[in-house]
């Protein structure tokens, strides 16, 4: 549990890091549009080159995190899942052993023998 736990903590500084990543591209982008510098086919081809090493940044290796972040998260909730039920059963037995000691100590001492 400790270890999807901090599967699950990783997976967000991911997202995290990633969302970052895309807010500077779109930043970078942005500031190129606004450029009085650059022509609008100048512009194009900065975006264009912005965009292809973006693209080679994002590799294989990117996508295999994602799907085994989703795999942790899969397992979180499924663990959630089982302890919700282990909850209601916990419960259960505790109502169950309530009645028993409270039984046991309304009983007088001569019918604890028996």
């Amino acid at each position: 549990m400790l270890n999807l736990l901090i599967q699950n903590k990783n997976a967000v500084r991911h997202l995290t890091k990633s969302n970052s990543h895309y807010r500077n591209l779109v930043d970078e982008i942005t500031r190129i549009t606004k450029s009085p510098v650059l022509s609008d086919s100048g512009k194009i081809k900065k975006i264009d080159a912005l965009l292809s090493e973006h693209a080679k940044q994002k590799n294989v290796t990117e996508q295999q995190k994602i799907d085994l972040f989703e795999k942790s998260l899969d397992r979180l909730e499924k663990n959630k899942d089982y302890f919700d039920i282990l909850e209601k059963l916990s419960i259960k037995l505790q109502r169950r052993i309530t009645d028993i000691v409270k039984h046991l100590f309304l009983m007088s001492p001569h019918q604890t023998r028996a």
